[in-house]
């Protein structure tokens, strides 16, 4: 699996922030912001694919 198949077929919310980091990591991605709750129990990361692309997760708790 690369970085392209796991970020074409999620929208950028999941239910295990650190999980998906996990499995993007592990496909060539670099974390540039860890998991950070922005208010409301809602944690934000960003990441940047192989491509320098950053994409961005969101998990609501």
């Amino acid at each position: 699996m690369t970085v392209m198949d796991i970020t074409t077929t999620t929208s950028g919310v999941t239910a295990d922030i650190e999980a998906k980091l996990a499995e993007v990591t592990a496909a060539g991605a670099t974390v540039k912001q860890a998991p950070n709750d922005v208010g409301g129990g809602r944690l934000v990361a960003t990441f940047a694919d192989p491509d320098g692309n950053v994409l961005g997760l969101i998990q609501d708790r």
